[in-house]
């Protein structure tokens, strides 16, 4: 039990940060590496279509969905504010939009926020892991990212398996559940073996790799951190390292130049901080990117690459009911 408020803070804060691979640096530096990074994503030259661009109406679109009941962010404006005024603040952060989509460009207030912990309403109160974490950011970052998520909804669709359900527009997350029961209760019908593998979403992307994703640097540090909590041998180092040499998740979908390069920018430099920290925790993992609107892309492209290798590989077959035996389709190698 801790008693003295600091001390509570020092605890929340080292739990989250080795949820988060996150690493504590003082906000002087924080900004120097935000720096360091505009100078490299900036683009010397480029070529863009227009109607790949977001326009002021899909901006305008983005600050009239914010929920205006939902916490205000570090800073300090609104979210009441923002819903009543989506043209004055579309033309104001207009600029902002496109810097951000043809230089990846990104304001660092708009990187992270307020770390808040809610109890998942089981397990011991006492105990940091049955709490999850939310994070408080600003309202007008999340609009300037849902804006470019909205406008290139048909090129993500493209990217992932056509059994993907999560990130696609209008469609409930509660659908995934009901397919899957309905497909069980088919085979049951038709007297078939049947069997569901279940993924733990909140374990997986706390193991990704953002590199792996967009590109760009990772230390030994990282990858020893990740290997250890996927409980892999000390000599993975080399494996690891010949995987991050390998083409990212995005590069493997065939995303645009200019894509790539804008969301490699919305998943670096993020951090958190908890209340009543006096520096902040630079984050490296995938966890944060469930915090972006635009998190979809990078998540969905990350496990659809994987997905295509098995779909390859047995689509060239059929299952037959009778006697459950695979038969290679004529004309098909």
């Amino acid at each position: 039990m801790y008693s003295l408020p600091n001390e509570v803070v020092e605890v929340w804060l080292e739990f989250f940060r080795q949820m988060e691979g996150g690493a504590r640096m003082d906000r002087d530096r924080q900004r120097e590496l935000w720096q360091e990074n505009l100078a490299s994503l900036h683009q010397n030259d480029f070529k863009i279509n227009a109607t790949d661009l977001p326009c002021l109406l899909d901006l305008e679109a983005a600050y009239r969905r914010i929920n205006p009941n939902k916490a205000i962010g570090p800073d300090k404006i609104r979210p009441a504010f923002c819903k009543a005024m989506p043209p004055l603040l579309a033309r104001r952060t207009y600029g902002q939009l496109m810097k951000l989509m043809v230089h990846g460009q990104e304001a660092l207030e708009h990187k992270g926020g307020v770390l808040c912990h809610i109890w998942k309403s089981k397990g011991p109160k006492d105990e940091c892991s049955a709490y999850r974490n939310i994070l408080v950011s600003s309202f007008i970052g999340k609009s300037l990212r849902r804006s470019l998520r909205q406008r290139q909804n048909t090129l993500f669709e493209k990217l992932m398996q056509k059994e993907q359900l999560g990130g696609r527009p209008k469609v409930p997350v509660t659908l995934g559940v009901h397919l899957g029961r309905a497909f069980m209760r088919a085979h049951k019908q038709q007297g078939h073996n049947i069997t569901m593998l279940y993924l733990d979403l909140t374990e997986a992307f706390y193991r990704i790799l953002r590199p792996l994703v967009v590109g760009g640097p990772v230390s030994d540090k990282l990858i020893m951190h990740v290997g250890k909590r996927l409980g892999l041998a000390t000599d993975l180092l080399g494996d690891l390292h010949s995987l991050l040499d390998e083409p990212t998740a995005l590069e493997a979908a065939g995303l645009p130049r200019h894509m790539r390069n804008t969301i490699r920018a919305l998943h670096v430099n993020t951090f958190f901080a908890v209340r009543g920290q006096g520096d902040v925790c630079r984050t490296q993992l995938a966890s944060l990117m469930l915090f972006s609107p635009i998190c979809g892309v990078g998540s969905c492209t990350s496990y659809s690459i994987p997905l295509r290798t098995p779909s390859r590989r047995t689509r060239g077959y059929v299952w037959r009911a009778d006697n459950n035996h695979r038969q290679q389709r004529p004309g098909v190698s």
